[in-house]
Parts: C-alpha cells; structure tokens; sequence
C-alpha cells in the first residue's frame, strides 16, 4: 500500500512539521517539512515515519545558532522555547504567553549570538566565559521583563536565584 502524504499533514516528527504533499519521487512519496527554525524541505515520508529525519540539517550540527561557539547554545535555547512548533509542557511559558523572539534575531540567529556577546561585556567587562554556565553561582541569559519577548534592551545575564525571582 502506498504512503499517503495527506493523512500526515499537521504532524510532529522531532522538530519538523509536514505542511505540503511534496509528490512522488524514485525513492518514494515526499512530503514539504518545515523545522522549527523555518528552514523548509522536502523529506522522504518513509523516512519521517522511521524516525531517520528529525531536525533539518542546519539544527542538527548546530551550524544556525554556532552552538560550539560562546552564546549559541543559550540563542538555540530562546528559539526553541518560542518556536509555535514547541509542544512541550513549558509552551505555557514561552510561545503559547505569545513571547518570541524579535524577527531581526529569527532571521539571522548569528545577530543574536553577536548581540549577546556584546552584552556580556558590557555587564560583566571581560571576555572571559568563566561565570557563564548552570552553577547557582553562574550567570546565564535572562529577560528583564518576563511579559515580553527576547529582544534588545530586555535582556541581560542573571545569577539562577536572580531568574526564579524573576518569573512572573
């Protein structure tokens, strides 16, 4: 029996969502995916359905946010939390409050990166990341006003103790 494209549409395969029939190909019936970061593709729906295409692959190696690079993991974190693909239990905290990230920062997740560096100089006067990290001691990004969203001027770098007095 031939896979139906059709039936899929709507459906979450790791951060990829089906939104299009994608047609037949030699291979097997495609489907049009879109990823949480907004990069579309089409996809083999076999491929989907044995769970060998979970992320795009820019998400996969990281190469949106330079994830090995200084600030990329907290830039792929803030995406993802406000990404209106994110189903999880802490959706009511983040996309589903209506908090994103600005446009300029989606668009171009090396700009965020960029802006956050900045930051952290400005706020700490070194370049040394030793302070960055998950110790309660450690500073990691925060937003000023949790009603609104991550970008310029509503964000800084808070001690863990610092951001669970800051949830509202």
């Amino acid at each position: 029996m031939a896979l139906s494209a059709k039936q899929h549409i709507g459906a979450t395969f790791g951060t990829r969502v089906v939104i299009a029939d994608g047609g037949p190909s030699p291979s097997g019936r495609l489907v049009k995916v879109k990823c949480e970061c907004g990069n579309e593709a089409l996809v083999a729906l076999a491929k989907l359905l044995r769970g060998l295409s979970k992320k795009c692959p820019e998400c996969a190696y990281g190469k949106h946010y330079g994830v090995h690079q200084p600030f990329g993991q907290a830039v792929h974190d803030a995406l993802k939390r406000c990404s209106k693909f994110n189903t999880s239990y802490r959706n009511n905290r983040y996309s589903g409050r209506g908090i994103k990230v600005c446009k300029k920062w989606v668009d171009n997740p090396l700009a965020f990166r960029l802006y956050l560096v900045k930051l952290w100089y400005e706020q700490t006067g070194t370049n040394s990341l030793k302070l960055y990290g998950v110790s309660k001691d450690h500073l990691s990004l925060d937003r000023i006003d949790n009603s609104k969203g991550y970008e310029p001027g509503n964000l800084k770098f808070s001690t863990k103790l610092e951001q669970q007095n800051n949830r509202g």
